[in-house]
């Protein structure tokens, strides 16, 4: 239930905003889902069930989701997360994003991560 109408109205001119922008720079295309893919029908999956069971395939049940100290399970399936134990191999300073021109305004920096290339190339189950 929407409890104030007011920010719920800020937020969607912003976001409508945001898409504005990110459509005329050219770089990529945002397209609004619908509600049939966000939670799917009968016959199809919506994102938010491939979410909740890491799984594609159509008529997948539900699955339960663990989190623990030492994994996070969906089901069967391990979520696998890396990270460095060790601040020292690290170099002094470290930039973690840099400023995107063609998404950034005068007004505004749209800042990118070095990494968000790799991730678009990191293959997932």
């Amino acid at each position: 239930e929407i409890r104030d109408k007011e920010t719920i109205h800020r937020f969607m001119e912003t976001v409508a905003q945001f898409e504005r922008i990110v459509n005329d720079s050219g770089f990529i295309k945002l397209q609004r889902l619908t509600e049939e893919e966000i939670i799917g029908t009968d016959y199809k999956q919506g994102l938010l069930e491939q979410y909740l069971t890491l799984l594609r395939e159509a008529g997948t049940p539900m699955q339960d989701i663990a989190i623990g100290g030492e994994e996070v399970r969906i089901g069967n399936k391990r979520l696998c997360l890396h990270t460095l134990s060790d601040t020292d191999d690290l170099p002094a300073a470290v930039s973690a994003d840099t400023r995107f021109e063609k998404l950034s305004t005068d007004r505004s920096d749209c800042r990118l991560s070095f990494a968000a290339p790799v991730g678009l190339l990191l293959s997932c189950n």
